[in-house]
C-alpha cells in the first residue's frame, strides 16, 4: 500500500485474491468491538459504514498499526508447509492459530506464518520472493489507528469528523456527560472492551 493511502498493484492483487495481508494475534474481542463502534459512529455522522467496509478501508489506508511480534530463530525451508521457530517479543503472547507476517518492508509481505505453538509455526502463504533467516522480525497488525477510522474514513466519505480525547483529568466525567447531552457519541474504553454510548 502506498504511503499516500493509495493501493499499489501488488497489494490490490493480494486483496482481490483474498490473501492474508495482515498478521493477527487474536485481539478481535477488543479490536472487533472498537471496529463496530467506529462503524456506528461513522454512520451516525452521515457515512454508512459496516464492519466489513470500514475494515476494508483500514486495510487499504494504513489503518492498522504495525507491531513487532517475534524474531526468527530458525527456518527449516522457504516454501509453504515448511517450519519456522521464533522468539516472541514484548508482552503480546503468540498462540496457536495466530498469523504473523515476514515483510520486505512495512506492508510489503513476503510470507504469512501460522503459529502452531507460542514459539513455532509453518509458512502458510508466500506472497513474493524473499528469504526467511535468523534475526528477521515477524509482525502483526492488530491495533486500529482511530484517526484513520474516524477522520480519515469520514473525510474520504464526505462527512469529516474526528475523535476528541476526553480523558486525563477530573473533568472527564463532566465532559462525557456534556457530549452525551449534545447527542454526540462517546467511545468508552472498558477493560478489554469498547462501548459506544
Amino acid at each position: 500500500m502506498g504511503d499516500s493511502g493509495g493501493v499499489n498493484n501488488a497489494s490490490t492483487e493480494l486483496v482481490e485474491a483474498q490473501d492474508t495481508l495482515f498478521g493477527t494475534s487474536k485481539t478481535i474481542n477488543a479490536n472487533g468491538c472498537m471496529l463496530s463502534c467506529l462503524a456506528m459512529a461513522n454512520t451516525f455522522f452521515g457515512d454508512s459504514a459496516t464492519v466489513p467496509t470500514l475494515n476494508d478501508y483500514l486495510v487499504r489506508h494504513l489503518g492498522y498499526n504495525r507491531v513487532n511480534a517475534a524474531v526468527i530463530d530458525t527456518a527449516f525451508g522457504q516454501d509453504v508447509g515448511d517450519g519456522v521457530q521464533w522468539q516472541a517479543l514484548g508482552n503480546r503472547p503468540i498462540r496457536a492459530g495466530d498469523s504473523l507476517l515476514i515483510e520486505a518492508s512495512p506492508r510489503d509481505p513476503v510470507v504469512t506464518l501460522r503459529a502452531t505453538s507460542p514459539t513455532e509455526g509453518t509458512i502458510v502463504r508466500r506472497h513474493r520472493s524473499g528469504v526467511i533467516a535468523r534475526g528477521v522480525r515477524a509482525v502483526v497488525y492488530g491495533l486500529i489507528d482511530t484517526d484513520v477510522a474516524s477522520s480519515g474514513f469520514g473525510t474520504n466519505a464526505g462527512h469529516a469528523w474526528g475523535l476528541t480525547p476526553l480523558f486525563g483529568d477530573a473533568r472527564t466525567p463532566g465532559r462525557v456527560e456534556s457530549a452525551l447531552v449534545d447527542s454526540l457519541p462517546v467511545l468508552l474504553d472498558e477493560p478489554g472492551h469498547y462501548v459506544l454510548a
